[in-house]
């Protein structure tokens, strides 16, 4: 288990995390709260309140500090647009997605061709002339210059053609494909929020590799380890520290269970209160009585 400590300056939260979190519970502010910590954590700018009150996000993992230099961030959300996206801003994935498959050795050799052809071109239009162009090579965000991105399965699509779970995997994909290629260089977090999750999506979350990854959600799913939670209600739980949780018990009731009883009891009431209701409002209006 790794320790980590994130605070925004005015709050902390203390987490034990092997590779994934859920941030699961009914106190949506403390969710939001949390959440707006780790994005504070990614940004550059500084308002002159957080000045006032020296309000600073910091990350600990282990009791070392990281700085968002160290920290290789991504955020998948479900509101992710494909059309946006595909504009190439500087906060966009696909650009950061294609450029590192640009910049693969596999098609260098494709690369120094067009960079042969390039500087032949500069060279015929600079021939006999007072005006001269210079080539100065081809890397990842020059080719994507060159090239418009679009996502095609069978058909081109964009967000408004893809379910759900379609557009946290295609954000998945793409962040687990730069992280293996940057895996040497620095950790890497994955913030998700999805408010929704189907047990498919868990498990993908659950193979992503050389990072933690926080999610932010609303429903438990059968394959999510129970350790994995940490739970905002009237107070937090984090479902991995069963010691702390154990002395909580006792003060405040007194009550003593050995850690393998709370555990098992633990999961069970987790599991009973979360667990994803459905049901039909026809069904249970035509059979309620107002006596």
């Amino acid at each position: 288990m790794n320790k980590l400590l994130i605070t925004d300056g005015m709050r902390k939260w203390e987490l034990l995390i092997k590779h994934v979190k859920f941030i699961i519970g009914s106190n949506q502010k403390e969710q939001y709260q949390l959440y707006q910590a780790f994005r504070l954590l990614q940004s550059k700018s500084e308002s002159e309140c957080r000045k006032e009150t020296h309000s600073e996000a910091s990350l600990l993992i282990d009791d070392e500090k990281l700085t968002s230099k160290k920290v290789n961030f991504f955020e998948v959300t479900s509101s992710f647009s494909v059309i946006e996206d595909c504009k190439m801003t500087s906060k966009s994935l696909i650009q950061r997605y294609l450029e590192i498959k640009l910049g693969k050795s596999e098609i260098q050799e494709t690369v120094n061709t067009l960079e042969i052809l390039f500087q032949s071109l500069a060279d015929e239009v600079s021939d006999e002339d007072v005006i001269k162009l210079v080539f100065e090579g081809l890397n990842g965000k020059s080719l994507l210059k060159l090239m418009k991105p679009f996502y095609i399965d069978e058909y081109q699509k964009d967000e408004f053609d893809l379910s759900y779970d379609e557009v946290i995997l295609l954000q998945l994909k793409m962040i687990q494909s730069i992280i293996d290629t940057e895996v040497a260089k620095e950790k890497s977090l994955v913030i998700i929020q999805a408010p929704m999750l189907t047990e498919s999506l868990v498990e993908q979350i659950y193979k992503l590799s050389h990072c933690m990854t926080i999610v932010f959600t609303n429903e438990l799913t059968e394959n999510m380890n129970i350790e994995d939670l940490y739970i905002l209600e009237q107070t937090r739980v984090d479902a991995a520290d069963v010691e702390s949780l154990f002395y909580e018990i006792e003060n405040r009731t007194g009550k003593l269970y050995s850690l393998e009883e709370l555990k098992k009891k633990m999961e069970k009431c987790i599991r009973k209160q979360y667990a994803q209701r459905k049901f039909d409002l026809i069904h249970m209006i035509t059979r309620t009585s107002l006596d």
